[in-house]
């Protein structure tokens, strides 16, 4: 493993060095290679495998192990092919849910168990709560932690801005993904970062509530 320099922070937890978070999080944008011109879609994943295979001949020439994630087809995560801001109405949402009425809905979220958002002229309720692995015991039990909580002002839009921000807290991935255990977008991850997706559901909501609670005390201190 490579040691540090004493003024070098230690890399993001599920690397094992910096190159590895980098070859992760690499951008091509605006990047032209001549000839030919690079095309972003089309070339990136043959640019990063290159990059991998450097890599993985400084490794060998330094006698170091491969410690970083596999560049292959099986290191790409399934991901969802939906949007989760999507927003709805309560007739909608009750729709999507099944077997719920609209009145049902607007008990829910009078109870604060569910989340409703306003959002420039639209307003509505986030699609992602009638997904499976969302919607029931999941949701309720980080929606818990927000509406616990007497000191945040707006319970609903923090649990919303968590749930949909990606934290660094969780290998990068966002809360809803973890609780999925999918992505919601197509990109490579580390193996620890696929190793904590692979998890338990019941593991993987513990790991999100503990994120949850963490997040809480730092919008506390603020």
């Amino acid at each position: 493993m490579i040691t540090p320099m004493p003024s070098q922070p230690p890399p993001p937890t599920g690397y094992a060095t910096w190159l590895d978070f980098a070859l992760e999080h690499v951008e091509f944008r605006g990047l032209k290679l001549e000839p030919p011109a690079f095309d972003e879609e089309a070339d990136r994943e043959a640019a990063l495998d290159a990059i991998y295979a450097e890599l993985q001949e400084l490794r060998a020439q330094a006698g170091r192990p491969d410690t970083g994630p596999q560049r292959s087809v099986a290191a790409r995560a399934s991901y969802v092919e939906h949007e989760p801001d999507e927003l709805l109405s309560i007739h909608d949402f009750a729709i999507a849910l099944g077997k719920h009425s609209e009145e049902d809905v607007r008990r829910r979220l009078r109870e604060g168990t569910l989340i409703a958002i306003q959002r420039a002229n639209e307003a509505g309720l986030p699609s992602f709560q009638t997904w499976k692995g969302i919607a029931g015991r999941p949701l309720e039990a980080v929606l818990s932690e927000f509406r616990n909580d007497e000191k945040l002002e707006v319970g609903s839009v923090a649990a919303y801005m968590f749930l949909t921000s990606v934290s660094d807290l969780l290998l990068y991935l966002a809360p809803l993904e973890v609780l999925l255990g999918r992505l919601l977008s197509d990109r490579r991850i580390s193996q620890a970062t696929r190793s904590l997706l692979n998890r338990s559901d019941a593991e993987r909501l513990e790991i999100v509530m503990d994120a949850a609670r963490t997040e809480i005390e730092v919008q506390k201190a603020r």
